[in-house]
């Protein structure tokens, strides 16, 4: 169970905003997501006409909709009941796609599918502790091939959260939204990149160094994305 913060309820909530509020991005143009999208799929490279690929917190399936022409199957899942009802309205009669209510945190499927790539779309922060990150790496050994890659995008660096922080002070916000904020800052899970690297070793994975997040993008001064593969 989610302990410090009802994220559920947040998403919920958000699922009924326009498409980049709805992922958390309300600050995103057309051209950003883009971006986003496109780094992502190059720190992926190469995705394939035959690759099986798995969404992991996909939301509405923005992402998962722009990718679809160029694969031949990909797996949803969200966490949120309210966004996959959204992304089952977007992919309606849509046969390359399966969509599931499920929790990262328990990452199995009835039949034995393996994934060529996976994506978890700045996910890792809403969890509780590394010994769930732990299991994540445990199953997603059993659900990938020996070629596979797996992009971890937009996760909280500790090492760059005071600095984050006390960002906020420059903001003309009001109390209220202020205090709002930094709490929900505050109930993330910052992540420890050294800790990452020792359980996906563990797991049975190599990882590279940080990957850098473009500087027209959120999240470019205190998040990093990271890829394991095998």
């Amino acid at each position: 169970m989610i302990k410090k913060k009802n994220w559920k309820n947040l998403w919920k909530k958000l699922s009924y905003k326009d498409e980049f509020s709805s992922m958390g991005r309300s600050s995103y143009s057309l051209q950003n997501f883009l971006k986003y999208s496109l780094d992502s799929i190059e720190n992926l490279k190469p995705i394939k006409k035959n690759s099986i690929f798995l969404d992991c917190g996909g939301g509405t399936g923005l992402f998962s909709w722009i990718l679809i022409p160029f694969v031949k199957k990909i797996y949803l899942i969200d966490f949120s009941n309210q966004m996959i009802k959204q992304a089952k309205k977007r992919f309606h009669n849509q046969k390359k796609i399966k969509i599931f209510v499920k929790d990262i945190r328990n990452l199995k499927f009835e039949n034995k599918v393996k994934f060529d790539r996976v994506i978890f779309g700045s996910v890792l922060q809403y969890l509780n502790s590394y010994s769930e990150i732990d299991k994540i790496f445990f199953n997603l050994n059993k659900l990938t091939n020996k070629n596979s890659k797996i992009l971890f995008t937009h996760n909280p660096d500790i090492l760059k959260k005071n600095s984050h922080l006390k960002s906020y002070k420059k903001l003309a916000w009001s109390k209220k939204k202020l205090i709002s904020s930094l709490k929900s800052e505050e109930d993330r899970l910052w992540i420890d990149f050294k800790k990452i690297k020792k359980l996906a070793l563990k797991n049975g994975f190599k990882i590279k160094n940080k990957l850098k997040i473009d500087k027209t993008l959120y999240g470019n001064t205190h998040m990093f994305d990271f890829l394991l593969y095998k």
